[in-house]
């Protein structure tokens, strides 16, 4: 806990420090996205997923114009319906996985008066923070708590609004188990405010 208030501070005081920058140059918002995933497949001989929602909230700071560096810090939600692979017990549950993603991007911005055009690639944090009670006994013992994403992304900011769509490829599969193919890579759409 102590690590993620000393993340969220470390942002804050990076987005307050070069706040004194020209205003063209910082610019913080805050976003709300859905995630589409592509990988569907089981954590491993056990557990299978039948359908998955995920969305996330978060704030960003970014620096720079044409050429501009970002960082944000999410509060991410993957509801899952898993159900137990062994026939005999079959049965589904409700999997709530809660996270901390901190993406940095680092891209390029093309203006036409209040319209930019952004391409970005990055590579993002992800560490669990919450997993809810179910009835498959599945726990955090199975998953690994923290993993990574490299992530490519494309944006449009129109004055104020911001409109980005990316993909997120996992750097490890999320179950612990060698058989494990669950790589939680998704699209992520997303909208945002930008200050």
């Amino acid at each position: 806990m102590i690590k993620k208030i000393l993340l969220a501070l470390a942002i804050a005081i990076l987005c307050r420090t070069v706040a004194a920058q020209p205003k063209h140059l910082v610019r913080g918002g805050v976003q709300f996205g859905f995630d589409l995933p592509t990988c569907q497949k089981d954590f491993g001989n056990h557990f299978n997923i039948e359908q998955s929602l995920n969305f996330e909230i978060g704030a960003f700071c970014r620096v720079g114009r044409h050429l501009y560096g970002q960082v944000g810090l999410y509060y991410f939600v993957n509801k899952m319906q898993v159900f137990n692979a062994d026939t005999a017990i079959n049965f589904t549950s409700a999997v709530e996985l809660g996270q901390l993603n901190v993406p940095m991007w680092i891209g390029y911005a093309f203006f036409w008066n209040k319209v930019s055009l952004r391409l970005a690639v990055g590579a993002q944090y992800r560490g669990i923070v919450r997993l809810s009670n179910n009835k498959i006994e599945f726990n955090k013992d199975q998953v690994r708590l923290h993993n990574g994403d490299a992530m490519a992304g494309i944006g449009i900011d129109i004055s104020n609004l911001s409109l980005d769509i990316s993909y997120r490829k996992a750097f490890k599969s999320l179950g612990k188990t060698a058989d494990s193919r669950y790589f939680h890579d998704v699209v992520n759409l997303s909208i945002g405010v930008v200050f």
